[in-house]
């Protein structure tokens, strides 16, 4: 007996048009694989954090009680969105950990998560976005006979504002910015400092050491 088949026979050139589309259709799909990925890592805003100006800015505060002004030195930390958008939106900027190095070596004082204070806050309270200007935001200060002063903003029960001896001193300050579009990578900062003090910014630079490790 003669086996019969109902299946039709395909011709070659059937065959080749069969293959071609079938590998249009794998390619058309690698393609848009592709092009998703691409779009939603452009729809996350990568956010930059750095310090400012390891040299400071010499300015003026005004102490409780209406006291007169005193010279100060105010150190920045800088949050940025290189690609300027997606815009992120609600940015703050967080200390996660707070280190101290000793003789002994570098202990954890503090670890959890606290708002930095933005600069200006009283004037322009947050949230933030961030987009194609960048934003500042007031990280630390020294002032003569008040020793440095942290701006967390609240201040944390568990962690002191104020640093005002024994020196010399060294810490390590651990920080991110995050928004709903995406975060930075951490950001650690290095104090050193010898208690001393100069309204001159390279004297003070002398006796103040801060930079990213």
């Amino acid at each position: 007996m003669v086996a019969c088949s109902l299946l039709p026979v395909m011709s070659d050139n059937a065959r080749f048009w069969m293959n071609w589309i079938v590998t249009l259709l794998a390619a058309g799909g690698t393609i848009s694989a592709v092009l998703y990925a691409l779009f939603r890592d452009r729809r996350q805003a990568k956010l930059k954090l750095e310090l400012k100006n390891p040299s400071g800015e010499l300015t003026e505060v005004t102490p409780p009680a209406g006291l007169n002004p005193v010279p100060a030195h105010f150190y920045y930390l800088r949050v940025s969105n290189p690609r300027g958008w997606p815009i992120a939106n609600n940015v703050q900027v967080l200390l996660l950990k707070y280190e101290e190095i000793t003789a002994k070596g570098v202990v954890i004082k503090w670890e959890s998560e606290n708002p930095v204070r933005w600069r200006h806050q009283e004037t322009w309270p947050p949230p933030r976005s961030i987009g194609a200007s960048a934003g500042d935001l007031d990280m630390c200060s020294v002032r003569s006979g008040s020793g440095l002063r942290f701006y967390l903003h609240p201040e944390p029960n568990n962690l002191r504002g104020e640093y005002t001896g024994p020196y010399p001193y060294s810490c390590v300050l651990t920080y991110e910015a995050q928004a709903n579009e995406g975060k930075s990578d951490l950001c650690r900062i290095q104090i050193d400092y010898d208690g001393g003090w100069s309204t001159k910014t390279d004297e003070m630079a002398k006796h103040f050491r801060i930079r990213q490790v």
